[in-house]
Order: C-alpha cells, then structure tokens, then sequence
C-alpha cells in the first residue's frame, strides 16, 4: 500500500515537473516570436501614408500618396488582399519632411480595394491604408454614346449649320470632323455648352465624324473617346 501512494506520488512529481517544463518552452517560444517585433521593448511601426488619391486613366491607376515626415521611409508596397496585385515602390522624397509622391501603375479593367504600405530598411511595416478604386477600359468605352445631332441644313454656299442634342453624363466635348469642297479634312472641338455649331464649306454629300470624350469622374486625368460615328452631310437646301 505504501510502495503504491510512494509510486503515484513519483509520477504525479514527474508530470509536474514535464508540464513546467512545457510552460517555460512555450514562453521563450512566445518570447522568441514578440521580439522580432521588439526594439528595445517596444513596437516599432513605421508612419502610415497620411491620404492616398487616385486619379484614372485609360488602364492605369496614378496614386499620389502623401507621406508623414518620418525619416525612416524608404520603400512602400501597393497590393490587393488575395496578392494579385503586389507593386513595390522606392519612397525618394523631393525634400525632407511631410512630401508627396506619384505611384504609376497599369491595371486590367475592374473594380479594386487596395492597401498601401511604407517599410523602413529592416523591413518593418506601417499599418495599412485602405483605398478603392475603379480601373476604366475598352467595355466601358464600348459603353459611351456620342452626342447626338438633332438637326442639319446646308445652304447654296456650302455653310452647314449643325444643331447638337444636349451633352450626355460626363462628357466634356465633341469632336467633329469633316471634308471642304476641295477635299481637305478639318477637324474641330465643340464644346459642351454649345448647342449650334456653324461650318462655313463643307462638301456636298460627305461624311461626318462624331467623337465625344469623356471624363468618368473628377479625377480622370485623360480623356476617354467613345467609338466613332459616321452621318451624311444633307443635300443643299433650295431656299
């Protein structure tokens, strides 16, 4: 009787003894993992980009990110959650302190969420900074509608007098081209707020050319030309 309370108490020592054992594995494991985040005790992060906007462009994106005056800066990173779009980026400031810089990148059409991220040279991180953005391309310029013409005469000068339907959406202005009577090819911008343009020579029986750009939103940097369109020049008009 007293062998067996003598033998489960040696055993009740030893697994004391392996579960400690544990615990201080486990700790200096743990230890391990938080120091490589650790300098000196403490978290170091590098700054977050203070804003990030994005302008659009015909299949590509210009990020123009604000960086904070933190010294310690020297790259950054752009990409989407599942890694399909990774971009790395040197950070070169114009001058010290608070700066801005421009991030260039071409993108297949589509709707995106994107971090961004600034890393010192030892390859700590910010924290992440979260924007959208849409990417515009050939389905959404198959999309665009030229400005319409509601009504045309020309008269035994050869003057065509052209009345416009009114603008559509975010278009900006319309292209017109067209053929003098000696054959030459003219182009000219009209603009949004014109509802009657007047050329003064025009062929007889030519063809028209409709092109209007677009501007998707406020900060689209470039224009997006809908897909031409073709009308007949009218026949002059006897008065």
């Amino acid at each position: 009787m007293k062998t067996s309370k003598r033998m489960i108490s040696n055993i009740t020592k030893v697994l004391l003894v392996m579960i400690m054992g544990a615990g201080l594995v486990a700790c200096e494991t743990t230890m391990e993992t938080y120091d490589e985040f650790l300098v000196d005790g403490e978290t170091v992060y590098v700054g977050k980009a203070d804003s990030v906007m994005v302008e659009e462009g015909f299949e590509k994106l210009k990020f123009n990110i604000a960086i904070n005056a933190d010294p310690k800066i020297t790259k950054g990173l752009i990409n989407t959650i599942d890694e399909t779009i990774h971009h790395e980026f040197e950070v070169n400031r114009k001058h010290a302190g608070a700066d801005t810089i421009t991030v260039d990148m071409e993108l297949p059409e589509g709707e995106y969420t994107f971090g961004v991220f600034f890393f010192d040279d030892y390859g700590n991180s910010s924290i992440r900074e979260e924007v959208t953005a849409r990417v515009y391309g050939e389905a959404y310029i198959d999309r665009l509608m030229n400005r319409a013409i509601s009504n045309m005469e020309m008269n035994d000068q050869n003057e065509l007098t052209i009345n416009w339907s009114s603008p559509i959406g975010t278009s900006t202005y319309t292209q017109l081209t067209y053929e003098d009577p000696m054959g030459e090819v003219h182009s000219i911008e009209v603009p949004n707020e014109d509802s009657e343009t007047i050329i003064e020579a025009v062929k007889e029986g030519s063809e028209l050319t409709i092109i209007t750009a677009y501007r998707p939103t406020s900060t689209s940097f470039e224009d997006f030309m809908a897909n031409p369109s073709v009308v007949m020049v009218p026949d002059i008009s006897l008065p």
